[in-house]
């Protein structure tokens, strides 16, 4: 009787897992780890790309490089693990110096993957990492909570404690094995937007100031994929942090202000994404303020982010806002409330945006803060886009390119001068600035600008410059525009 309780006991241990004496021992066995391997990766510094950061040889620097695995279950990716790269382990490769590689060790197994790679965004990961366990967590929920942020100005003197490089970002193409990744390319596309102001030769307008209102203070360093055109190789839209609001009421993380030397002011104003301003309304549109001398005294214009103006409708001015101020007529650009045809354009990653000032004809206000309300009539602006570097003489966002020939002309009393012009631009249309001087004229004859003195003005000095602009259009929408000097002997 002892013998089957002792028995039935042994048969009760073994199902609750206890080992005993009756029954012969039992290995678990623990599957082996996928096996490890090493591949390396490779991506294209960003100087190839369209904003361009502070100077050629500080462009192409990438510090650090995260690089974030997200694996495909059933349909959709999820986070996997995370390996950041040191800058000693970033090389060059012999041959491109635009090309950079490096090296991880990855587990090797058969699951499909998407790799992301963050360059000079190891504060920010970090951060995000540490907050909690995001193993399994889908990957745009992942990517959307890695935001920069910067309450002041990017600054761009290398010199300063508070620069620091530009975060870019960049991702394989569909979803891979490890084996299949290895040896792939990834390209990086920065995260923020360039701004450049340039005032024409021969204006009587000297560029002092420049005040940015209504910026973000805050941007996603990774970007939504549906703002990404995969065909033309560009971003279509902004990708915006979650919660993402601009207050219509200036505060100093909305107002950026640089002084100006010259009046060219390149490689020093980077920003985040916004929308554009018929999203956000006019109050609350990222803009500049121009500050400059004219006439003797400083004078500030409002600068929106829109395209050469056409004559708009009337526009409906926000509540307190200047009701004496006027849209801009045919012709002036930059500034103003424009009609429901006229584009402006939003703030995009990666994208450099030339603004140029064409003309002035008069003051401005005496402050910047009345400039930002009272809708700008005397100053004349272009905004030109750029979503790729590599141009011949001008290119506009397609890699379609104007080419010009002189940029030039000499004209006398009895001699007219003449601009050849063409471009691969289909169905183009062209347009003339308005002459920078009255002694001079310009018309369209076909493929060439023929100007020529005018008879009924005052004989001007030799030697002296005039300027006009010649602009290829298409349709009503301005893709690139280039100033042509006069001189006359």
């Amino acid at each position: 009787m002892s013998r089957i309780l002792y028995c039935m006991l042994c048969c009760i241990l073994l199902f609750l897992g206890v080992d005993t004496g009756c029954v012969r021992e039992e290995k678990i066995i623990i599957p082996p780890l996928p096996p490890k391997g090493m591949i390396t990766l490779y991506f294209r510094d960003a100087s190839r790309l369209a904003t361009r950061t502070l100077n050629d040889s500080l462009e192409s620097i990438v510090r650090t490089i995260d690089l974030l695995a997200f694996k495909k279950v059933y349909t959709q990716l999820e986070f996997d693990y995370h390996i950041p790269v040191k800058e000693s382990d970033i090389r060059g490769v012999v041959g491109d110096y635009t090309k950079k590689e490096f090296t991880v060790t990855v587990e090797n197994n058969n699951d499909y993957y998407r790799y992301v790679l963050l360059a000079n965004a190891r504060k920010e990961i970090t951060a995000y990492m540490a907050s909690g366990v995001h193993q399994g967590e889908p990957k745009d929920s992942f990517l959307m909570h890695i935001v920069s942020e910067n309450t002041g100005l990017w600054s761009t003197d290398i010199t300063n404690p508070q620069y620091r490089y530009i975060p870019m970002c960049g991702e394989s193409v569909g979803e891979k094995t490890v084996a299949q990744l290895d040896g792939n390319e990834i390209e990086l596309y920065r995260s923020l937007a360039r701004v450049d102001v340039k005032v024409d030769a021969g204006l009587s307008f000297e560029l002092k100031e420049i005040y940015v209102y209504n910026r973000s203070a805050c941007g996603r360093i990774a970007p939504d994929p549906a703002m990404w055109d995969a065909t033309q190789k560009r971003f279509i839209a902004p990708s915006l942090p979650k919660n993402l609001t601009i207050t219509d009421t200036p505060t100093q993380t909305n107002i950026a202000a640089y002084p100006v030397a010259s009046n060219s002011f390149v490689h020093e104003i980077y920003l985040y994404e916004t929308q554009e301003q018929n999203t956000q309304g006019y109050a609350k549109a990222t803009c500049l303020v121009l500050g400059g001398m004219y006439q003797g005294k400083m004078n500030y214009y409002r600068v929106d982010f829109s395209e050469i103006q056409h004559p708009p409708s009337e526009p409906v001015l926000p509540p307190g806002w200047m009701e004496d101020s006027i849209p801009p007529t045919s012709g002036e650009g930059g500034g103003g409330v424009l009609g429901a045809g006229d584009a402006y354009h939003p703030l995009i990653r990666n994208y450099h945006y030339e603004v140029a000032i064409t003309g002035i004809k008069g003051n401005g206000s005496d402050t910047p803060k009345e400039a930002l309300t009272n809708l700008n009539k005397q100053l004349r602006s272009e905004l030109l886009t750029w979503n790729n570097q590599n141009r011949n003489i001008i290119i506009d966002n397609n890699a379609y390119s104007l080419t010009l020939t002189p940029s030039t002309v000499t004209i006398s009393r009895t001699q007219a001068g003449l601009v050849s012009f063409g471009t691969n631009y289909p169905n183009p249309t062209w347009g003339l600035g308005e002459p920078s001087a009255d002694w001079f004229e310009c018309r369209l004859q076909g493929d060439k600008v023929q100007v020529t003195y005018k008879s009924s003005a005052a004989l001007p000095p030799s030697g002296s410059e005039g300027y006009f602009r010649l602009r290829l259009m298409n349709g009503s929408t301005l893709k690139v525009s280039q100033q042509i000097k006069v001189i006359f002997h």
